[in-house]
């Protein structure tokens, strides 16, 4: 990558080609490192990360011309020692490692292997004097559940260690997306076996290596729910600036999550709202009443519904001119494609005895040899977390099975996913919106604060059928609902001196009226009543709006079955 002269202003980058590199990244580091004076110390960046992001700014098309660690990274690796940029999750944070920083010749000269310089150091020559620094491995992971749509760079395909430098690893928690560009290296193969002079029984295996991709970070942003560019930034802020447009958004919205729960008209408003909700406040230990999930509770199965195999084109006909709707068994993925489709991170996880039994959902930390396990809750902020119920059948949840469920229902609950040191389980915090499907009460019902029992009134969808609905949308307006969800679950909110009054005033009435009436119950209301005035672009809670979320709250409980 031709950066030019290390002297003053670099000028624009030609090309990021790996055919192109006529300087590589690590001579660019070994120039900056003697013009530096040839720092000793660790923490020592010698204008690097300036020097790549100027290079950057010179030419805004640059980033995107950086190799990507992506799909086609196997058929073409990238070049060794060349400049890539790699965007994944973060789903371990190993401890710390120790190098060679610095070494120094008999001529008195010092080179550094810094940012992935190994390749400077002469290998025909012993250092007279060296100096150890310290980095830190990340083990990422391609972003879960990211749509195909999300206009980012590419999502990887491939686990990759990035190593991060100068204290970089203190602003980028767990579970943060980041976007990295550094030097390419590719781990060691495994050699057999590490002491080969030992008895055949006592010989030790030398561990896999975590991933064989490796990028050493010059420039690492973690990118948070809410990090967009100036031009998305631009659309939300033209889009909720216009009262008619947030209302015709969020119309498109309700039509097309209505088309998916069946013409249920009352669930797609409980789904809207749900997809705006976040954790914005938490307390350890507590449930999030900040949050609200949702559980959609699916009406009984129709006699000529099969639980075992989907509906034939027949069945589904007859069933949408009876009074009892049939229940495709693919209806959780149907949900799920349409969530996909407006919602830029979406999972699905379709629970079973066997699937809870399989692997610890809690991520475990084994230290044998300082690996944490994969966990298929370890999702990025902002995750949609579609949970179905519905193909649970009977059976006998092991010890791994009851922790697996432990650990969903504390991140459904408390925004938190338990990690496992064997001699403690840590809370890591989230911020997912779960969404849980289930036939009759939920596993997980003391969790999920707003319950909607379905009521189709046709058919639900099949897949196909869905992204029919989604594909009958013209372009733009796939994107304003897309960017009415994304800015209005951002927006500020908050509450005029004289509502809190009024508030008060209605718990005291409320109370009154019902003494089992609970503040819990009341902060329940008050977060569907910051997702409704979310919904139509409002920052501030209306006494209209605080008696739409009670007429609201009234007909969710007038489907509840009679006791």
């Amino acid at each position: 990558l031709a950066l030019g002269s290390l002297a003053g202003d670099p000028p624009p980058i030609p090309d990021a080609s790996p055919m192109l590199q006529p300087v590589s990244p690590a001579a660019v580091v070994q120039t900056l490192y003697q013009n530096a004076g040839a720092p000793l110390g660790c923490h020592e960046t010698f204008g690097v990360p300036e020097h790549f992001k100027q290079a950057f700014l010179t030419d805004s098309s640059a980033r995107e011309k950086v190799p990507v660690i992506g799909s086609d990274s196997e058929a073409n690796p990238p070049r060794e020692g060349s400049l890539v940029r790699f965007r994944g999750m973060v789903a371990d944070m190993e401890d710390p490692e120790y190098y060679y920083g610095c070494v120094k010749y008999k001529d008195g000269s010092w080179a550094t292997s810094k940012y992935g310089g190994t390749g400077v150091i002469r290998s025909n020559e012993e250092p007279t004097d060296s100096r150890v620094w310290e980095r830190r491995p990340f083990h990422c992971v391609p972003v879960p559940g990211e749509a195909s749509w999300v206009a980012r760079a590419p999502n990887a395909s491939e686990e990759c260690t990035v190593y991060v430098y100068d204290q970089h690893d203190q602003n980028v928690p767990l579970h943060s997306v980041v976007d990295v560009i550094g030097v390419y290296t590719t781990a060691p193969e495994v050699v057999g076996l590490v002491e080969e002079n030992k008895d055949e029984d006592q010989k030790t295996e030398a561990l896999a290596p975590r991933a064989k991709h490796q990028v050493h970070a010059i420039i690492l942003d973690p990118q948070t729910e809410g990090t967009v560019s100036p031009e998305q930034q631009q659309e939300r802020e033209q889009l909720m600036g216009s009262s008619a447009r947030v209302l015709q958004a969020r119309e498109a919205a309700l039509k097309l999550l209505q088309h998916a729960l069946g013409g249920d008209a009352l669930g797609a408003e409980a789904l809207l709202l749900s997809l705006l909700s976040q954790a914005t406040t938490r307390a350890p230990g507590q449930p999030t009443t900040s949050s609200a999930p949702l559980n959609i509770i699916l009406p009984p199965e129709s006699p000529m519904t099969s639980a075992a195999s989907a509906p034939s084109s027949s069945a589904t006909s007859a069933a949408a001119s009876s009074s009892q709707p049939s229940i495709p068994t693919s209806f959780g993925a149907a949900l799920h494609a349409v969530l996909g489709a407006l919602s830029p991170l979406c999972t699905y996880l379709p629970l079973s005895v066997d699937h809870c039994n399989s692997c610890a959902w809690a991520p475990k930390r084994d230290f044998d040899n300082n690996r944490l396990s994969r966990s298929p809750l370890q999702l990025s902020n902002g995750t949609v977390l579609l949970v179905d119920e519905t193909p649970m059948g009977e059976g006998r949840l092991s010890e791994t099975g009851l922790s697996s469920f432990q650990a969903l229902n504390t991140l459904i609950q408390e925004q938190a996913l338990l990690y496992d040191f064997q001699v403690y389980k840590h809370p890591v915090p989230v911020n997912v919106t779960p969404i849980v499907l289930s036939k009759g009460r939920s596993m997980m019902h003391g969790s999920l604060p707003m319950k909607l029992h379905l009521k189709p009134s046709q058919a639900l969808p099949t897949v196909a059928q869905v992204a029919s609905a989604v594909a009958a949308l013209n372009a733009q307006e796939l994107q304003d609902i897309r960017t009415y969800l994304a800015a209005a679950k951002q927006q500020q909110y908050g509450l005029s001196e004289s509502m809190v009054k009024q508030l008060q005033e209605e718990f005291v009435a409320a109370r009154k009226g019902n003494r089992m009436f609970s503040p819990e119950n009341f902060h329940a209301q008050l977060t569907v009543a910051r997702l409704a005035a979310l919904s139509f672009g409002e920052q501030d809670l209306s006494m209209d709006r605080w008696k739409y979320v009670l007429n609201f709250e009234k007909q969710l409980e007038s489907r509840e079955p009679k006791k």
